[in-house]
């Protein structure tokens, strides 16, 4: 798995990464949609209100791997990262952590596993 910064459309282990992504300010924080795809293999995402600080609460966390299929929870936990400049969200921009205890493998298979992933969207739509 690759662990350093990718851009949109570059490749990553042959296949070509698709990034998508919004961070627009909502309420009190932002409203976050974001994920990334490869190429038919593998894919994470996100979606759910993040404020600046404190646990975020009710996201909704989605993966898929093409061996396993896509496992989902709406009840996961994100953390915010600390930058040099202050929280890692601001408009068009989030850095952050979810855990979800109890994905659920879809297509009523009754199967669940612990979800986690650490991930950076930036240049992200704003509006």
């Amino acid at each position: 798995m690759k662990t350093n910064p990718v851009p949109d459309g570059e490749q990553v282990d042959g296949a070509s990464l698709s990034v998508s992504c919004t961070v627009k300010p909502e309420g009190d924080g932002y409203f976050v949609e974001a994920s990334a795809q490869i190429q038919a293999r593998q894919s994470f995402s996100i979606r759910g209100h993040f404020t600046s600080s404190g646990d975020q609460t009710n996201l909704l966390g989605t993966w898929y791997d093409r061996s396993t299929g896509t496992f989902q929870q709406s009840g996961c936990t994100g953390t915010i990262a600390t930058t040099s400049s202050g929280p890692g969200i601001k408009a068009g921009a989030v850095w952050a952590s979810v855990s979800c205890p109890r994905a659920e493998l879809t297509g009523g298979a009754n199967r669940f596993c612990e979800a986690k992933a650490e991930y950076r969207f930036e240049n992200c739509t704003q509006e």
